[in-house]
């Protein structure tokens, strides 16, 4: 969808509607929200680079954010304000019909009425320790073996009750023993990122942190908002930190084959028993690995929401 020679007349009528159309989104966005829509860039490389795709591909995507033609999206929440409260489904707007479920209580949790959402802009959605709130998606995937993905999700810590808080897992254990993979927030040693991925039911695998303050990557702010990504290529696991429109990366080449099974799910907010303290924005899946460069465009189309 090209721009017509009136732009900005053009993107005042856009910001007097619904800017996410399908969504539900209550406040509409405003003018400065919605440059990006005009071409969206980022850094890249030590330099600036322009998206020219933002709008076409904003207006071809009914959910929330945006598709890429390949690979396909599995779960796309924008946790907006769609959700009644008399429910506990979380609505997927990828148009898979891939509910999921609000969940609070141990284990694969309890299906319980969707609440602590908010129903204007920014969408988002609280996830909590104390409570044991948390999102259990659809188990189409649960990202076995050695298939490739991406997982997305923007979210805000104010706490860390257990210090280990889940932002995405596909995570249960064998006896004691994890099996799975998981992306969690922690102030452990001092605040940090980390991915693990767990071979088998051995108790051993491969990890990939990223820490607040070290490595060019800003000091961590309890409340802010960030945007995190973790693409798997069956041979790299790569984890992404968003500050501010630039990435931060660490990688791992791992070969390690994850073990699943029927009894656990798939959460956002969770991670085996350990909740995200704050809020969820945001959350996609994707069935291969995502590009550096589609995830800045990803992170430009997104984080006029929540920053």
């Amino acid at each position: 969808m090209a721009l017509p020679a009136s732009g900005l007349l053009e993107l005042s009528r856009i910001a007097n509607t619904d800017g996410a159309n399908s969504v539900g989104v209550v406040t509409p966005y405003t003018l400065g929200q919605l440059t990006c829509l005009t071409g969206c860039g980022g850094y890249w490389d030590g330099g600036w680079f322009w998206s020219n795709r933002a709008i076409s591909a904003f207006y071809n995507w009914k959910g929330y954010g945006f598709q890429y033609a390949s690979p396909a999206i599995l779960h796309d929440f924008g946790l907006s304000s769609r959700f009644p409260t008399n429910s506990s489904n979380i609505i997927d707007t990828s148009g898979n019909g891939r509910t999921g479920t609000f969940v609070t209580g141990t284990g694969n949790g309890t299906a319980t009425n969707v609440t602590g959402y908010t129903q204007t802009y920014p969408a988002m959605l609280a996830t909590s320790s104390s409570s044991q709130y948390a999102v259990r998606l659809n188990d189409v995937a649960k990202y076995g073996g050695t298939s490739a993905f991406t997982w997305v999700a923007w979210f805000r810590n104010t706490g860390f009750p257990t210090s280990y808080n889940g932002i995405i897992a596909a995570e249960g254990r064998s006896g004691s023993t994890p099996i799975g993979q998981s992306v969690y927030i922690s102030d452990a040693s001092g605040y940090f990122i980390q991915y693990e991925r767990w071979d088998g039911t051995t108790g051993s695998g491969a990890t990939a942190r990223l820490t607040w303050g070290s490595g060019g990557i800003p000091s961590f702010v309890s409340g802010k908002w960030y945007m995190m990504a973790l693409t798997f290529t069956g041979n790299k696991a790569t984890l992404y930190l968003f500050v501010d429109g630039t990435a931060y990366t660490a990688g791992v080449t791992t070969s390690v084959s994850v073990t699943t099974d029927a009894s656990w799910g798939v959460f956002a907010g969770l991670r085996y028993n350990q909740w995200l303290t704050g809020n969820l924005g945001y959350v996609a899946c994707y069935s291969s690995a995502l590009t550096v460069y589609d995830l800045y465009d990803f992170n430009s189309m997104t984080r006029t929401r929540y920053e």
